[in-house]
């Protein structure tokens, strides 16, 4: 994702876990500030069909 939309993010938790025999996991990541770098991010999850949600600091 990064190297496809040359938009650093930061990583702020990652897990995975094996369920039956397929590897799963979640992470929560933070958007760059600049509102078109975000949108490259969200446009690139969308086309891969990747779920996301938004998190909210008190969702933390």
């Amino acid at each position: 994702m990064i190297l496809a939309c040359k938009v650093p993010v930061n990583i702020m938790h990652a897990e995975t876990r094996d369920i039956g025999g397929t590897a799963m996991g979640q992470m929560v990541i933070q958007l760059p500030e600049e509102e078109i770098d975000q949108n490259r991010i969200l446009n690139y999850l969308k086309t891969a069909n990747i779920n996301f949600e938004e998190v909210k600091d008190y969702d933390l």
